[in-house]
């Protein structure tokens, strides 16, 4: 029948000219992969345009990419395409796709927002896929190779298929502070070759422009990130260095390439003295705010005096290696600048203003 694309038609109508039943285009006008409009408020019929039907019935596969990219209520992850594709060839088992992603360090999806993927993914299937589906009307489902292989073409991420190790591997199995680092820059927006030199000259740490390219396509896709997504995305993080930095780089190359430098000699007592003062001002600062914020509070101050101890158990150490060589060089009959061991110490929690019970700071009095 041929499509009048002014006029508004109802459901019913709307499925026939797409082929399907009723249900469905409700489920799609609720995932917004179709759109249409309510008449007479919210809790009135659905109504769908003529020229939305004609897209439907024209979309290409960057449409159904998009679509899958947000399906309805996910907190969009930015490994989707190695979610879609655990699903395709694992015949989607929620517990086993967690358990890959935990595998790989990735950000681990509910059971729930898998059910959505599920659901938008079903869409998108070949003709004969979406049939059996209906039959068996269960999640698993037989999938030969060549269904996959269509079925991963169409979504675009053929390049995930048939690869028992990714170009990206090292980034992947990577669980150190490397792998933060180059996410941080991505967040940033910087340049996949600088980005791959400063891994080589800061950790010795090989990535190539084509791994990183394909990390940044399956593992770590940010680009398309609004604001809410770039913070549902923070809120998941659990390491709140990761999170204050990824915040601080997003979308700023500067910014990114600024948060990680971190200069070749430290001057210990500038540095100890900067960040003493921090402490203090940082848990002033919130404790002022009255008792919902003391803990925010204590937590800032916590992870300064971390910091601190970190760099007086880095000092000592050097100091070790340094006092080791002298004697080393003495015992040779070489003469060397004599070394004194800082004895600085980091303040502890208890030498800050304390919080009273009414919210305001207490300040000590030697």
């Amino acid at each position: 029948m041929g499509i009048d694309e002014n006029r508004l038609y109802r459901v019913p109508e709307s499925a026939k000219v797409l082929g399907v039943n009723g249900s469905t285009i409700r489920r799609y006008l609720g995932a917004q992969v179709l759109k249409g409009v309510k008449v007479g408020g919210h809790f009135g019929p659905w109504r769908i345009q003529g020229f939305e039907l004609i897209r439907f019935l024209n979309r290409d596969k960057e449409d159904i990419k998009t679509f899958l990219e947000y399906p309805a209520g996910l907190v969009k992850f930015p490994h989707i395409s190695f979610i879609l594709y655990n699903m395709i060839i694992g015949q989607y088992q929620p517990k086993r796709i967690q358990e890959e992603c935990g595998k790989y360090g990735l950000l681990i999806p509910s059971t729930s927002e898998l059910d959505q993927v599920w659901e938008s993914l079903k869409i998108t299937a070949p003709k004969r896929l979406k049939r059996h589906m209906a039959i068996n009307s269960s999640r698993v489902f037989d999938l030969d190779r060549d269904d996959a292989n269509s079925w991963i073409g169409r979504l675009g991420i053929r390049d995930l298929f048939g690869q028992h190790r990714w170009p990206c591997h090292n980034i992947l199995t990577d669980q150190s502070e490397k792998r933060m680092h180059i996410e941080i820059m991505m967040c940033g927006r910087v340049i996949h070759k600088e980005i791959s030199d400063f891994m080589a000259a800061k950790y010795n740490f090989i990535v190539t422009e084509e791994q990183l390219d394909f990390f940044g396509r399956h593992f770590f896709n940010t680009y398309n990130y609004n604001a809410n997504d770039r913070i549902l995305y923070l809120g998941r993080l659990e390491n709140r260095t990761e999170v204050y930095y990824k915040r601080r780089a997003w979308g700023d190359p500067v910014a990114a390439k600024a948060v990680l430098q971190i200069p070749s000699r430290v001057n210990f007592e500038e540095t100890l003295n900067m960040m003493a003062a921090m402490a203090a001002v940082t848990f002033r600062e919130f404790a002022l705010d009255g008792k919902e914020s003391i803990p925010l509070a204590k937590d800032a101050s916590q992870i300064v005096i971390q910091s601190l101890k970190q760099l007086m158990a880095l000092e000592k150490l050097r100091g070790e290696q340094t006092a080791t060589a002298v004697q080393e060089a003495q015992k040779e009959g070489i003469k060397t600048e004599a070394f004194d061991e800082p004895k600085e110490e980091p303040p502890s929690f208890e030498d800050l203003d304390q919080p009273t019970e009414d919210g305001k700071a207490e300040t000590k009095v030697g």
